[in-house]
């Protein structure tokens, strides 16, 4: 919080599948949901298909980027619920000191078609280190941005600090 007011209120979840097709190269799909309370979003749903190419791949280093179309579901407070076509495009990397020990870098943006205004980026910065046998901590730090919110009240910036864990 921030003088007593809430700072941050949101949740992301993402749900996803790859299959190599040749060499380096791979199809995907995946489910993103988020909720952002002070952004007064209710639920986003982001249902995306794509293509990807794996550029660096050694024992240590990965990078990766990926182009994709989908939909976006969204509902805001106190408006109607909108669905429009969106788009993805992903870079990915990261870097193995160990397979518990790691850090990763990722970048999205996903265009909404139906409304360029309301497209987002997200930069992730992540560490992972063990903690216990089954779980690893992570700390990170994500960089939401949205080129033009609804509302004269939502920052189009939002700076979050995060820590959790993984198993």
């Amino acid at each position: 919080s921030r003088d007593g007011e809430e700072a941050a209120n949101n949740w992301k979840a993402l749900f996803r599948g790859e299959r190599a097709f040749s060499g380096r190269n791979y199809v995907f799909g995946q489910v993103l949901y988020e909720r952002d309370v002070l952004a007064q979003i209710v639920y986003r749903w982001t249902l995306t298909a794509g293509v990807g190419r794996t550029f660096i791949d050694t024992r240590a280093d990965t990078f990766k980027g990926e182009l994709g179309v989908g939909a976006t579901i969204e509902k805001r407070n106190n408006l109607e619920q909108t669905g429009d076509p969106s788009g993805w495009l992903g870079l990915d990397y990261e870097h193995k000191w160990t397979d518990d020990r790691r850090f990763t870098a990722t970048y999205a943006f996903r265009p909404n078609v139906g409304d360029f205004d309301l497209s987002a980026s997200t930069l992730e910065l992540k560490y992972f280190a063990p903690c216990f046998s089954c779980a690893n901590l992570v700390v990170g730090l994500r960089l939401d941005h949205v080129i033009d919110p609804p509302g004269e009240d939502v920052e189009s910036l939002d700076l979050l600090f995060t820590v959790g864990l993984t198993f």
